[in-house]
């Protein structure tokens, strides 16, 4: 990887093509790490103007609503807790507490957005001690605490606590507190020598979203195998060991052909989000396999346009549909929708269904502050077989009646997120899927009866 540079054309037309055509490849490649270290620098700086802080756990103490602007597409079913762990001045203790049977996972994603998890499913494993690490060995052995390797230097540490609602919260909060980190040897909570960069920047700036690139390329390396295809990237200054990307010293027509690049590599990931994933249940959901993303850069970019922090499949296999089952597409404006779980995914801890803005990844306000349904929400409906039927709509069912059955959608384009936390073989090996949405145009007082409790009289 240390050998001489690539030779760049002559021609300015032909220079715009080549960076054109290693911005895009660089983009789609580098999406994740860059917008995932975005999204941590608005969480751990304390301050406008002060620098990133790393090895602290920030807490958030509300179930995510409309608005949330850590990442998109958030559950609205945990608390989270966001770190940006550098583990470049040596390992870290991880203490967690008694959860006492609730449901909760330490996610941890590499620079590059791979996920390894420490949680019941995953661990075996509550209350505890790890010892965080990052090189081939740990270097030193801390008493009762288990080692644990992280791929890269700089990781997230994204913590997830369930709540059962506002009424819980008191609770949830309490156990994030009982999370700790501590440093061994000098690599204490302290402000580092990263960069700072916003989320919106990144999107829209090529050369805020090249330099940040390549500073993480350069502080957390890359696997071996992708060598060939970083390395290209260095005849435009990204990823060169002894020095920082710097857009200057590049020639008119490379900066142009970079911009260029970079614009069509947004285009690119954004385009694959509707067929990220396999297409299951008549091609009406699409389920992936996400955390470990191998050589799949298209994927991982387009879950990364949709939303950060995707988890392993024993922790959490998602579904998302943004058609009916006809292949229409969703949106509020068609009226009501059917959803029948008969029966709902089986799992170990809890699913949820949630409803985000096709534009934004966001959810969208309604008047009962409801965001998700999950099997601990408080008065849902089910059928003596267990099965369970719930209406999705932006205007309430008549007279309410579908009661805590009913999940507000957006007014216009919207997709639906299927959770199913701790799921079951069946649900990982695909013999259960979810059922296709049935679009309705209007839900009467009947339909909303059975929807609040289906195969009762």
């Amino acid at each position: 990887m240390d050998g001489t540079p690539d030779a760049l054309p002559a021609e300015p037309e032909a220079l715009s093509d080549l960076a054109f055509a290693l911005g895009l490849q660089a983009t789609v490649y580098g999406l994740p790490a860059v917008v995932q270290y975005a999204h941590l620098c608005a969480e751990t700086v304390p301050a406008p103007g002060a620098p990133v802080v790393v090895n602290r756990l920030v807490h958030g103490r509300e179930l995510a609503g409309p608005g949330y602007a850590v990442f998109g597409s958030p559950n609205s079913d945990t608390l989270y807790s966001n770190c940006l762990l550098d583990l470049s001045a040596g390992p870290v203790v991880l203490e967690l507490p008694d959860f006492a049977g609730r449901y909760f996972t330490v996610n941890f994603l590499d620079a590059w957005g791979n996920a390894t998890n420490i949680s019941r499913s995953t661990s075996g494993r509550e209350a505890g001690r790890y010892l965080l690490y990052a090189t081939d060995e740990p270097g030193c052995v801390v008493e009762g605490a288990t080692p644990f390797r992280v791929a890269t230097d700089l990781s997230w540490i994204l913590l997830r606590i369930f709540a059962a609602g506002p009424d819980d919260l008191a609770a949830a909060c309490a156990l994030q507190d009982g999370v700790t980190l501590a440093p061994v040897g000098p690599g204490a909570v302290r402000a580092a020598d990263h960069p700072v960069v916003s989320p919106e920047t990144v999107r829209t700036d090529a050369f805020a979203f090249f330099a940040t690139l390549d500073h993480l390329i350069r502080r957390n390396g890359h696997p071996r195998q992708e060598d060939a295809l970083l390395f290209g990237w260095r005849v435009l200054g990204i990823g060169v060991p002894t020095s920082a990307f710097d857009p200057d010293v590049l020639a008119p027509a490379a900066r142009e052909g970079l911009a260029r690049g970079f614009a069509a590599g947004y285009r690119v990931a954004a385009a694959t989000l509707a067929n990220k994933g396999q297409a299951v249940s008549g091609g009406a959901w699409r389920r992936s396999d996400c955390g470990a993303w191998g050589f799949n850069y298209n994927l991982r970019a387009a879950q990364n346009i949709m939303g950060q922090g995707a988890t392993v499949v024993q922790e959490n296999q998602s579904f998302v549909a943004f058609v009916d089952g006809d292949l229409r597409e969703l949106t509020g404006e068609a009226g009501a929708y059917l959803l029948r779980f008969e029966p709902p995914p089986p799992v170990s801890a809890f699913w949820s269904v949630s409803a985000y803005d096709r534009r934004t990844g966001e959810y969208c306000a309604n008047p009962l502050g409801r965001y998700s349904i999950n099997s601990a929400s408080p008065g849902l409906g089910r059928g003596d077989d267990g099965s369970v039927h719930l209406v999705i709509s932006h205007d309430a069912p008549p007279g309410e009646a579908a009661g805590a059955n009913w999940l507000p959608c957006p007014p216009g384009r919207f997709y639906l997120v299927i959770r199913a936390y701790q799921p079951d073989e069946a649900v990982i090996s695909g013999d259960w899927e979810p059922p296709p949405l049935r679009r309705t145009g209007s839900i009467g007082p009947e339909q909303a009866r059975v929807a609040a409790a289906p195969g009762r009289p």
